[in-house]
């Protein structure tokens, strides 16, 4: 994966714009999850989940996932 270059980047309006090489990362793979999970029907989704993972949030987040992709299959064997 590459990292996007953004234009304040580019235009140097950032002050120190290597402090960003990994956050910006970071945020991306945040907001490909939350996409997936909102198409999952999960709502509640935040930078912590990633951040620091609670077991109970986390066994709640993939299991709506696993069943979205079930339910995903099952749609499209039906087609």
């Amino acid at each position: 994966l590459t990292t996007p270059v953004f234009a304040a980047m580019e235009d140097a309006q950032m002050e120190f714009p290597e402090l960003h090489d990994e956050s910006i990362p970071a945020v991306n793979l945040f907001i490909q999850v939350s996409k997936l999970l909102r198409t999952s029907g999960v709502r509640d989704f935040s930078m912590r989940d990633l951040a620091k993972p609670d077991p109970v949030r986390l066994r709640k987040h993939l299991s709506a996932v696993i069943n979205f992709a079930k339910f995903r299959e099952e749609k499209l064997q039906v087609c």
